[in-house]
């Protein structure tokens, strides 16, 4: 997705716009366009883990040096969230029945803090289909985008100090 409208109108925005500015303080947009985090996901911390991939909802990267890892369970990491997102989080009563919107970003097993591609997805609304991502809400996030929610995500920390 290229522009803000296509990701509201394809989305639930306001799900995605915290876990998205939260991934966004992590670290910069390089001038090559790639997210440098101060940050290791393969570490694990800040609800990070490894996402294999195994339903194909994304390119298929085994024969790549190239790895997925998934956060966005804000239930299980507000205690490592800003106090502005934790207060929008709050605000929109997000529960364990609502709780389904994700990030998967696409990182070098080599250079694990640079995010190569940045992705917005959720899992099944209907716990029978289990815990896999539903490809009808995945949508990758260019880097344009990426920068002016960057904007955004700057604009409503401002306002909330």
């Amino acid at each position: 997705i290229d522009n803000l409208n296509d990701l509201k109108n394809k989305t639930n925005f306001d799900e995605y716009l915290s876990t998205l500015c939260w991934l966004l303080s992590l670290g910069k947009i390089d001038q090559n366009g790639k997210l440098r985090l101060n940050i290791n996901p393969t570490d694990k911390h800040l609800g990070f883990h490894q996402f294999k991939n195994f339903e194909k909802t994304f390119p298929n990267l085994s024969k790549t040096n190239f790895e997925y890892y998934t956060f966005g369970n804000v239930i299980k990491a507000l205690k490592s969230l800003p106090n502005y997102i934790i207060r929008k989080i709050c605000n929109s009563q997000i529960s364990s029945k609502n709780n389904l919107h994700r990030i998967v970003i696409q990182i070098d097993k080599d250079y694990p803090n640079v995010v190569f591609k940045v992705y917005v997805t959720q899992h099944y609304k209907d716990k029978n289909k289990g815990s896999s991502y539903d490809p009808k809400f995945t949508f990758e996030i260019s880097i344009k985008l990426l920068k002016e929610i960057e904007d955004i995500c700057l604009s409503i920390q401002e306002q909330q100090t």
